[in-house]
């Protein structure tokens, strides 16, 4: 009896984590800095999640994983750097050359 007590105690607080930690594209999508960000995040060795990295593309993408990660690798074989600090993170940000 204390064992599948044990046991649905561990499975409720595992269900809960789990929910909790799950990605909201909006939050990722909310300015310039947090989409670069999380796209870099979860393509390095380290945190490697395509398709958390994924949701920094729109969602008319079919193959976002992919392309998040043919990305990442183009910009590591130019030898690309990406400042994040000098990423705006203003949510209202508009690029003047978008305009």
């Amino acid at each position: 009896m204390y064992k599948i007590r044990s046991g649905l105690t561990l499975l409720v607080v595992l269900l809960t984590l789990a929910s909790s930690a799950q990605i909201d594209s909006s939050q990722i999508n909310e300015s310039p800095y947090t989409v670069v960000y999380n796209h870099l995040y979860y393509l390095q060795q380290d945190s490697y999640d395509p398709g958390r990295a994924a949701l920094s593309f729109p969602e008319t993408n079919l193959k976002k994983e992919r392309v998040a990660i043919m990305l990442k690798d183009f910009l590591d074989g130019k030898g690309y750097y990406i400042d994040l600090n000098r990423i705006p993170k203003n949510p209202e940000y508009i690029d003047n050359t978008s305009e």
